[in-house]
C-alpha cells in the first residue's frame, strides 16, 4: 500500500488537471445543475475541498464548527478562483498534518455536532487517522469523477487520471 503522503501527492496532481480545465467553463457552466454529485461542478467541488478541510482537522485533533460557520457552504459556492485558492492552502496544511502523523491506528473520537433545524441525536464517531485518510481519499475520488462527468457534458471533458498512468514509474524497451 502506499503512504498517505504519496498518495495525497496522486489527489493533488489529478484535481490541479481538473481545475485547470474548470478554469476554461463560463460562470454560468461552473453553477450549471445536473442531477449528480452536489449539483453542479462549483457546488462539488466547494463540497470537496470542505471534506478535506473537515477530515484534516479530526486527523489533527482539532474541533469542527457547525456547517454554517464553516469557511465556505457548498449550497452558496465561491468563485472557482476561490475555491482553488482555498484548496492551495488546504493543500500544504493536509501535508504538514499527514506527514507529522505517527500512529496511523490511534483512535480517534469526536461528537458529530447537528446542523441547526436538523432532528435526532448526534453521533460519537471513532475512527483512525488511517481510516479518516481513506474516506478523505475515497470521497474526492467520488466527487471528482461527478465533476467529470458534469465537464465532459459541457464539452470540457477531464482525459485519464488513472492513478498508475500517473505516478509509477516507467521506461522505454532498450533495443
Amino acid at each position: 500500500m502506499t503512504d498517505p503522503l504519496a498518495l495525497y501527492a496522486y489527489l493533488v496532481l489529478a484535481r490541479d488537471r481538473v481545475m485547470d480545465k474548470a478554469a476554461a467553463l463560463t460562470p454560468g457552466q461552473l453553477v450549471q445543475v445536473f442531477p449528480i454529485g452536489l449539483g453542479s461542478v462549483a457546488a462539488t467541488l466547494t463540497h470537496t475541498v470542505l471534506a478535506e478541510w473537515f477530515y484534516i482537522r479530526r486527523i489533527a485533533g482539532e474541533a469542527v464548527p457547525v456547517y454554517k460557520e464553516w469557511p465556505h457552504q457548498y449550497e452558496h459556492p465561491p468563485a472557482l478562483e476561490v475555491i482553488r485558492a482555498f484548496w492551495d492552502e488546504q493543500r500544504v496544511r493536509t501535508q504538514r498534518v499527514l506527514a507529522g502523523e505517527r500512529d496511523w491506528g490511534r483512535k480517534i473520537s469526536y461528537t458529530a455536532l447537528l446542523d441547526e433545524g436538523e432532528k435526532g441525536p448526534a453521533w460519537t464517531i471513532t475512527a483512525t487517522p488511517g481510516e479518516i485518510f481513506t474516506q478523505l481519499a475515497l470521497h474526492e475520488v467520488h466527487h471528482r469523477s461527478q465533476v467529470m462527468a458534469m465537464m465532459r457534458q459541457l464539452g470540457a471533458p477531464v482525459e485519464d487520471l488513472d492513478f498508475s498512468a500517473m505516478t509509477y514509474a516507467r521506461r522505454g524497451e532498450q533495443g
